[in-house]
């Protein structure tokens, strides 16, 4: 699909036609989506709005994982860079103590982009350290390939981690 196709459908995408785990994510991927595509402005503006739709959500599920990084994402997209990293350290912890192999696999990735969108690349290769090491989505071969931001991937300790 050609970026101005892909564009287009998502231009179409609305809250009453987006279908997905959550309502609140119907902002994630808009902003991830603007985010990718360079567009600073609109990412913002979606994090934003993703981060108001979860308020009353945070209140009733404060110890959800997903709950906590949707926040962290919004906050490190939006650059409140202590409020990511507080919410990436919480889902983090949050893991550990549920101990769910399954969540850890599909929700801890996620993590990793926290971190590096808040300029926190040591705790992001961390992360993917840890990935490696356990079942996951996450493969030397993966990260090769993903759109990492710079400053991740020109890290010494991850350039190592990808030649392993």
């Amino acid at each position: 699909v050609s970026s101005g196709a892909t564009d287009s459908l998502f231009s179409t995408l609305t809250p009453a036609t987006y279908v997905g785990p959550f309502p609140f994510n119907y902002f994630y991927v808009k902003a991830e989506f603007n985010r990718l595509r360079g567009r600073a402005g609109l990412a913002r503006s979606y994090a934003d709005s993703l981060l108001g739709s979860l308020l009353d959500v945070y209140q009733e599920r404060s110890s959800d994982p997903i709950v906590n990084w949707y926040i962290g994402y919004a906050h490190a997209v939006l650059g409140n860079r202590d409020e990511a990293i507080r919410h990436a350290d919480e889902t983090v912890a949050l893991l550990t103590e549920l101990g769910n192999s399954l969540r850890i696999a599909f929700i801890q990735p996620n993590v990793i982009w926290i971190y590096a969108l808040a300029g926190d690349v040591e705790s992001a290769i961390d992360q993917i350290e840890f990935l490696l090491s356990v079942p996951s989505d996450i493969s030397a071969r993966y990260l090769s390939v993903e759109a990492l931001p710079q400053s991740l991937r020109q890290h010494p300790r991850l350039r190592a981690l990808l030649v392993q």
